[in-house]
């Protein structure tokens, strides 16, 4: 076990494979942990912190942080200030608190949380939950059945892949579609949407491919895009489902759809 205790100047520091404890204090600190399971603080300053291998707790404390889980399963929180989260590989709980945060999950079943601020967050591959809680949010589940609540806020819901919720998988009866809870759509201008518009029809095909949107239908809380896009043979859905059932305007100046 090591312990590294840094100043209120900008410090550098990279430990071994042992479970280490890094603390940086002030100044714009670079801390790594490498190996094992660490628990790294970079106090005050824009610091960045990288927790490698294992199991690692890293706390951005003020400043405009960079935090990297590596692989693990790993607690990150952003503290104050506009934070850019990575957990990487694993299941991760993050934590972006305060300020507009840009939070990923990476790969695994991630719990993210935004906090205050206009928030940007990615769940990725896995089964995630994400939470915008307050401000603006912008959430995109990515691949795997995902658990989406935007908060308090005009948030959005991105989705920009077919495979981000497909409802059903083509060689199985499981059902692969998100979940948003606690949708309030109330028209362009207030309360939540849903951004549809920059889907890639192939992600398999370099580039964003186009796409035609042929059929918008919502029914018991299912809320079904049928996409004819270039390289899909016929045509393939998207599902959501808005637990609750809450009114959804799909028509005319006020809908809740982005296209």
């Amino acid at each position: 076990m090591a312990f590294y205790f840094g100043d209120e100047s900008a410090n550098t520091a990279s430990l071994g494979n042992a479970s280490d404890f890094m603390f940086g204090f002030g100044g714009n600190d670079r801390l790594s942990g490498n190996g094992s399971n660490d628990v790294i603080d970079g106090g005050d300053g824009s610091d960045t912190l990288d927790g490698g291998d294992g199991n690692d707790v890293l706390s951005g404390d003020h400043g405009d942080d960079t935090l990297l889980g590596g692989a693990g399963h790993d607690g990150l929180d952003g503290g104050s200030g506009d934070d850019r989260l990575d957990g990487q590989a694993g299941n991760d709980i993050l934590l972006g608190r305060g300020g507009a945060d840009r939070i990923l999950g990476g790969a695994g079943d991630d719990i993210i949380l935004g906090g205050e601020g206009n928030d940007k967050l990615w769940g990725e591959a896995g089964d995630d939950r994400l939470y915008g809680e307050s401000g603006d949010d912008t959430l995109n589940g990515g691949s795997g059945t995902d658990t989406l609540n935007g908060g308090r806020g005009n948030d959005v819901f991105d989705y920009d892949a077919l495979s981000d919720s497909p409802g059903f998988e083509e060689t199985s009866p499981l059902v692969v579609r998100d979940n948003i809870i606690g949708f309030d759509g109330r028209g362009a201008a207030l309360g939540d949407r849903i951004d549809l518009s920059t889907i890639d029809a192939n992600r398999e095909v370099a580039g964003n491919q186009a796409f035609n949107l042929n059929q918008l239908t919502y029914s018991q809380g299912i809320l079904t895009a049928t996409v004819i896009g270039f390289g899909i043979p016929g045509s393939l859905d998207l599902q959501v489902r808005l637990v609750g059932n809450p009114p959804l305007d799909l028509v005319g100046q006020t809908n809740d759809i982005i296209l």
